[in-house]
């Protein structure tokens, strides 16, 4: 008889083939938003630039405006919260839907946009920087990323003996 026990059956992990765990593809799907943050966004014609971290906070005020490029962060979202849920059809329809609402932001270019509540001062969009481009890029990531995610109803074949 043996005095050492038996060796541990290990749980699935992200290294063996099979996929990412869910919460590395969020990491992996937050990092382009984080970067789109910090980098320039709207250049209106007084000179003023917007940094992308400035249009998250206040994109939301556009649906006044007629600009719902904004919303394409909610489905954005969802897809998300899908890609956690590992629901790959989900995560490819709210991204998809994502990636539609986003593409109202160009009709940005050229509108003029009230600068203050009474619509007194007006200042019109000229070009966008970077961050639009690495924007569109996180809302695409779930979907690509859920392809490298285990899907839930899979199952791991027991270990051969």
């Amino acid at each position: 008889m043996s005095s050492q026990p038996p060796p541990l059956q290990h749980a699935h992990t992200a290294s063996q083939p099979g996929g990412l765990s869910p919460w590395l593809a969020l990491g992996i799907t937050l990092a382009p938003l984080f970067v789109s943050l910090a980098l320039p966004a709207l250049t209106l014609d007084d000179g003023t630039v917007w940094s992308g971290a400035y249009l998250f906070c206040m994109g939301w005020l556009g649906v006044f405006i007629g600009q719902y490029g904004w919303l394409a962060n909610i489905a954005w979202f969802l897809a998300i919260f899908c890609l956690l849920l590992r629901s790959r059809i989900a995560v490819i329809a709210f991204s998809v839907l994502a990636l539609l609402l986003s593409l109202a932001s160009f009709t940005l270019i050229g509108t003029e946009i009230p600068m203050d509540e009474a619509a007194v001062k007006k200042a019109t969009p000229t070009a966008f920087g970077p961050a639009l481009y690495v924007w569109l890029l996180a809302l695409l990531t779930p979907a690509i990323i859920i392809f490298w995610v285990k899907p839930r109803n899979q199952r791991t074949p027991p270990p051969l003996p």
